[in-house]
């Protein structure tokens, strides 16, 4: 079951709705724990749903935790299904440099992974 919310949608001129954000809502089957599931529409990164989601790119990190089918953060492909993780508002705090530190961190930590793994998938396998 798709859920579409009309607050991310405008009216084109020949009255059909079109999407100003890069996904559409779908059914959140764990309301718990996300915020909300989305399904991408056109290509993005994880760097703007963090910012639509989180009002700062910088929080990345806590959707790409919760999303292990993301393997390029630059370029999610249309039609990945993403979970929003539900964070605690002083995690999300800018002015707590502490937090904010602590997830840039985290961010430099899980770039560094995702390109040693890209550069160890690229390497010639020695066959014996």
């Amino acid at each position: 079951v798709y859920i579409v919310d009309l607050e991310t949608k405008e009216t084109t001129a020949n009255g059909l709705f079109t999407s100003k954000e890069p996904y559409q809502v779908v059914e959140n089957t764990d309301s718990a724990h996300y915020i909300s599931m989305i399904m991408i529409e056109k290509n993005t990164n994880i760097l703007e749903i963090s910012k639509i989601f989180y009002s700062n790119e910088v929080f990345w990190p806590y959707i790409f935790q919760q999303n292990a089918s993301i393997s390029n953060v630059l370029d999610i492909p249309k039609g990945t299904v993403i979970r929003i993780p539900r964070v605690h508002s002083s995690l999300l705090d800018m002015s707590n440099k502490e937090n904010v530190n602590a997830i840039k961190h985290l961010g430099d930590s899980l770039l560094l992974d995702i390109t040693k793994k890209r550069k160890e998938a690229l390497q010639p396998k020695d066959f014996y």
